[in-house]
């Protein structure tokens, strides 16, 4: 015969909710369903944020050992190699604040907006 007392414990009996208690976890779920689904279109759009800029602008990091600053400036080759790497960092900086002053060029301030949607 089995011993007395050994076992898992009896399972206590959960009430069921009233109507009301129902109300509100139904509400609940609601608005954990309207968070999620907001919270995954924000994700989204800042998914697409990320993804335009990243697509759009390209600055390229030369490859030149830069680790002794003294030794790098006295370097004729590393030093031409950075300057020609400033150059276009300028004109890519250049490029993109036009094109941004442009995209939003008579709109007000929505014109920024309507800029990052696209």
């Amino acid at each position: 015969p089995p011993a007395m007392g050994v076992g898992p414990p009896p399972e206590p009996a959960v009430p069921e909710p009233s109507e009301s208690e129902a109300g509100v976890e139904l509400v609940a779920d609601s608005v954990k369903g309207d968070f999620r689904s907001a919270m995954q279109r924000f994700r989204g759009q800042v998914s697409h944020a990320i993804k335009t800029v990243a697509e759009d602008v390209h600055i390229e990091v030369p490859d030149a050992d830069v680790e002794d600053i003294a030794a790098s400036a006295a370097d004729d080759e590393t030093r031409a190699i950075l300057t020609e790497a400033m150059l276009t960092w300028q004109d890519v900086i250049q490029q993109t604040i036009e094109s941004l002053r442009l995209a939003g060029r008579g709109k007000g301030p929505m014109g920024e907006v309507e800029y990052w949607r696209r």
